[in-house]
C-alpha cells in the first residue's frame, strides 16, 4: 500500500513560489458554489509539486494520485475516495457497497452527504494528480474519467493536474463552473520561481584556485 502522506512530503519538499497558481485556484474556491479546476503542464513543469503544496497548506483536503502504479484504474480509484471520505467524515459505513465501483452512483452520494452536512464556510476538495495518466479501457466507453461526477453539490470542488490535452479530447463532460491554467501561459512567473529555486537551494560552484 502507498503511503500518500509520504508521496505528498516528497513532491512538495523544498518547494518555491507559484503564488500566481495558488492565487488562481483560492479565486476559484472563492468565486464559485462548486466546480472543478484543473491545472494543465507539460511533464517536468511542476503541476504534481504543486498540487502537493496546495494539500500540504490544507490538510483536509481528499488527495489521491493517478500516475502511481496500479492506481490509474476508475474501480481503484472509487475505492480509494470512497474509504477516505467515509473516514474523514465519519459516515455511517462499515464498508462499500459491492456494486460502489460500477458507476458514480455511489461517490457521488457520498458527495452529497458530505456537502449536505458541510458548514457555510467549509469546502470539501478533492485533489486528483495525474489525471492523463488513467486507463481510460477501466470503464465503459463515454463515462468520464473516473466516473468524475457531471454535476456537484455546493461546496464540493475537485483540483485536478494533467498534461496538456486537445478539449474534445479531455474525457469530461461537465456541467458546472470549471476553469484551466495552463502553466505554459505564465513564461515569465515560471521564470521568476526558477530563479528563486536556484538561489533558495542550489550552491553556488566554489572558484578554482588561480
Amino acid at each position: 500500500m502507498f503511503n500518500l502522506e509520504q508521496i505528498i512530503q516528497e513532491k512538495s519538499q523544498n518547494f518555491v513560489g507559484r503564488e500566481f497558481v495558488f492565487t488562481a485556484i483560492n479565486n476559484f474556491l472563492h468565486s464559485y458554489n462548486q466546480g472543478y479546476f484543473t491545472i494543465i503542464g507539460a511533464p517536468g513543469s511542476g503541476k504534481s509539486a504543486i498540487l502537493a503544496k496546495f494539500v500540504t497548506n490544507n490538510p483536509q483536503v481528499i488527495y489521491y494520485n493517478a500516475e502511481l502504479e496500479g492506481q490509474n484504474r476508475a474501480d481503484e480509484f472509487l475505492i480509494n475516495i470512497c474509504t477516505q471520505l467515509i473516514n474523514q467524515y465519519s459516515l455511517n459505513y462499515t464498508s462499500l457497497p459491492d456494486n460502489a465501483t460500477e458507476g458514480s452512483w455511489f461517490f457521488s452520494s457520498l458527495l452529497q452527504q458530505i456537502s449536505d452536512e458541510l458548514e457555510p464556510n467549509q469546502k470539501l476538495i478533492i485533489a486528483i494528480d495525474g489525471l492523463n495518466c488513467i486507463d481510460r479501457n477501466s470503464q465503459p466507453p463515454g463515462t468520464n474519467l473516473f466516473y468524475l461526477p457531471r454535476y456537484l453539490p455546493d461546496k464540493v470542488y475537485f483540483l485536478l493536474t494533467r498534461r496538456p490535452f486537445l478539449r474534445e479530447k479531455s474525457g469530461l463532460l461537465i456541467e458546472t463552473p470549471s476553469q484551466s491554467l495552463d502553466l505554459a501561459d505564465y513564461p515569465e512567473q515560471n521564470r521568476q520561481d526558477i530563479q528563486a529555486y536556484i538561489q533558495n537551494y542550489l550552491t553556488p560552484l566554489t572558484p578554482l584556485p588561480s
